[in-house]
């Protein structure tokens, strides 16, 4: 039996939550989840946060929302991921959903490093914003 410590498996599922507001979905684009909905905020400072399939439930992931009724929720395979390039970490929290996971790379302060890491995150976050835009799993 999996424990949330254990390294994430290439064929685990893994699921992103993000508000709804246009900024981060918007139906008439291409692809309709925005680059947005990867960009790490000031609390990512271990990377940008996930949630393990195995370990936890969509409505579970939704319910941990500050407004439940309204956000997205995307699922993503661990080996999509990494095709970019990227890591996935286990990071467990004691006080929050299990299965938490993080992707370094993604980490706010190396988006905040000056204009060439910013630049070369924002071509990762475009291409998770397609990856993601192919199964949306909870809709507000």
């Amino acid at each position: 039996m999996k424990v949330e410590s254990d390294p994430i498996g290439d064929e685990e599922f893994l699921l992103r939550r993000f508000p709804n507001l246009d900024l981060y979905y918007d139906p008439q684009a291409t692809p309709p989840v925005t680059a947005l909905a990867f960009k790490p905020i000031k609390q990512d400072t271990d990377g940008i946060s996930l949630y393990r399939e195995i370990f936890v439930t969509i409505q579970d992931v939704a319910a941990g929302a500050r407004t439940p009724n309204w956000c997205y929720i995307v699922r993503l395979r661990a080996k999509e991921i990494r095709t970019l390039g990227i890591t996935i970490e286990p990071t467990p929290s004691a006080d929050g959903l299990p299965g938490h996971c993080s992707i370094p790379e993604l980490a706010v302060q190396h988006y905040e490093a000056g204009r060439a890491e910013k630049d070369k995150h924002k071509d990762i976050h475009l291409e998770l914003a397609k990856l993601a835009s192919k199964d949306i799993v909870y809709f507000p």
